[in-house]
């Protein structure tokens, strides 16, 4: 009986599920999954007594609960994506992985996307389900937002999960493959996700271009969620940035697995 060789998707599929059972085994990784349920309980109490506010008094509250929950949930999802992705690679070399993954069918550029799905998926998720809850919930508490408005929320949250889980991946992941050890690993992540921020806050002011993903994921939900077509030329840039911090990552993974997968 002859085998058939497993194809690319496979390949990675099964690096990708690897990660993500080890990542499940972490205490933060499920107090962080508890910890997003906490806004959802807590905004849907405000939209209840937005509605007990609209029926007997005729007044709203000017807010958008979907944007405001993603602009609480980035930041949750920094740690979680520096809990799995700082760690990463520094693992496999303790455990001689990238030794047992050489002597597979495993090409770096599987390696890679396996990686950075490991990271990706919960980050995207934690973002993106619970976006996509509360919208449902404003549709069915609020008597002035239709599915259809809540849709469009939903679709916009994703483009922002999806964006945001790319450049933090691809940043803390990134970081691991260019260090040795998970402690500098850690503290090269920190650094990139404030220092360059900071400094440019600092020469041009709180209109200065976002340059790590943390503060191009506000601007991005800040366009898409908040000052539409004003702030666009910036938001755009945001994703900009998170795309590029995705590819930064993959290129140092990449060249980190090329190295070091020698069988």
């Amino acid at each position: 009986m002859v085998h058939k060789a497993p194809t690319s998707r496979h390949v990675v599929s099964t690096i990708a599920r690897r990660e993500l059972r080890l990542a499940w085994q972490l205490r933060l990784v499920k107090i962080l999954a508890l910890f997003s349920i906490l806004p959802v309980l807590v905004i849907t109490t405000v939209l209840v007594g937005q509605a007990w506010l609209d029926k007997n008094f005729s007044r709203t509250l000017d807010w958008d609960p979907v944007y405001r929950f993603l602009e609480v949930q980035t930041r949750v999802v920094v740690l979680l994506a520096l809990g799995l992705g700082t760690p990463s690679i520094a693992r496999d070399r303790h455990e001689d992985v990238l030794f047992l993954y050489a002597t597979r069918p495993v090409l770096p550029w599987h390696y890679t996307i396996g990686k950075l799905t490991s990271v990706w998926a919960p980050v995207a998720l934690l973002l993106c389900v619970p976006a996509a809850v509360v919208a449902l919930l404003q549709a069915g508490i609020l008597v002035h937002v239709t599915f259809a408005q809540s849709g469009l929320m939903i679709a916009k949250a994703v483009l922002v999960a999806g964006a945001t889980a790319t450049g933090l991946a691809g940043m803390t992941v990134g970081c691991s493959a260019v260090t040795k050890q998970t402690r500098w690993a850690v503290v090269l992540a920190i650094i990139l996700l404030t220092v360059p921020d900071g400094l440019a806050q600092g020469m041009f002011g709180t209109d200065a271009v976002p340059v790590g993903p943390v503060r191009s994921s506000t601007f991005l939900t800040a366009f898409l969620f908040n000052d539409g077509k004003d702030r666009a030329m910036i938001g755009l840039l945001g994703f900009g940035v998170l795309l590029a911090w995705g590819l930064l990552g993959y290129m140092g993974i990449h060249a980190r697995a090329k190295k070091e997968m020698i069988p």
